[in-house]
């Protein structure tokens, strides 16, 4: 259901729309902990709290370890740190041998974005229907499950 009615000029079968999805509060809480970052420290105009939920893709985008070491640093980095298929910024978080002290304002420009769901609408919402809007559409998406890293 949507939150406000959708009007028939502006969707019809085969249009799409983006969702944006969110992290949890309990694995941006983990992340803050974990950092020792303050979450009420401004990035902008956004809370370190508000960039981890909405903005940081921390739980499936491929951290690029380079973007905030120096090539110097990485040397020391354990190998699994280094070499791992797949890190999240949860996986690099979580490490026992991560750097401490990684200031937070690596979160605006060197973590990786969360990026849209992109959804198309298989129906008709107004097919027998002399409405103008519309509180339903169904749409069509697939599920995508990685391997656990536990």
């Amino acid at each position: 259901m949507t939150e406000k009615p959708v009007s028939k000029d502006l969707i019809e079968p085969g249009s799409s729309f983006s969702i944006y999805p969110l992290n949890s509060e309990s694995d941006v809480s983990f992340i803050i902990e974990k950092m020792g970052w303050e979450e009420k420290a401004l990035i902008g105009n956004k809370t370190v709290r508000e960039m981890l939920t909405s903005d940081i893709d921390i739980l499936s985008e491929k951290l690029k370890l380079s973007k905030f070491h120096s090539e110097y640093d990485l040397q020391f980095l354990p190998d699994d740190l280094k070499n791992s298929p797949h890190l999240t910024f949860y996986d690099y978080a979580n490490h026992p041998k991560k750097y401490e002290g990684i200031p937070y304002s690596i979160i605006e420009d060197d973590l990786p974005k969360i990026k849209p769901r992109h959804f198309s609408i298989s129906n008709d919402p107004f097919i027998g229907s002399k409405l103008s809007t519309a509180n339903e559409f169904r749409i069509v998406f697939t599920v995508h499950r990685f391997k656990s890293h536990e």
